[in-house]
């Protein structure tokens, strides 16, 4: 799944009343930290406030230039310190094209568990075509 694919997925769901908040709430987590805060990370955030959906953090190497409504944003170097930290469930990382090197890079300073949108968005797509 591309960003394309993501973002696609994201409009579908919301206009069948669907939500990302579903895989959330099946698998019982409350708290998430967002990786990354371009096109795919903005619409996410979106999403995951309509769900009602706590965001510890996002997580974005242009964490100094960036600033997103009522949201803290760190860099990575800052994830690094927090390590065991963060209180927050899961990692979501939402640039699709570098998840692979973004998880791996993760896994050295945490031990929460991280998840690409992509997986997220699929999981709710496959549900909602059962309802």
């Amino acid at each position: 799944m591309n960003a394309f694919d993501v973002i696609e997925g994201l409009l579908v769901l919301e206009q069948n009343a669907g939500s990302i908040g579903d895989f959330f709430r099946d698998n019982e987590i409350d708290c998430v930290v967002v990786y990354g805060l371009g096109r795919v990370g903005v619409r996410v955030l979106e999403a995951l406030k309509r769900a009602g959906i706590k965001v510890e953090c996002v997580v974005d190497r242009d964490a100094d230039r960036i600033t997103f409504e009522g949201v803290k944003i760190i860099t990575p170097e800052k994830i690094k310190k927090a390590g065991s930290d963060i209180k927050a469930e899961l990692i979501v990382v939402t640039p699709m094209e570098h998840y692979y090197d973004i998880k791996e890079e993760l896994e050295r300073y945490t031990d929460k568990d991280i998840i690409s949108i992509g997986e997220i968005v699929e999981y709710c797509m496959e549900e909602e075509s059962f309802r």
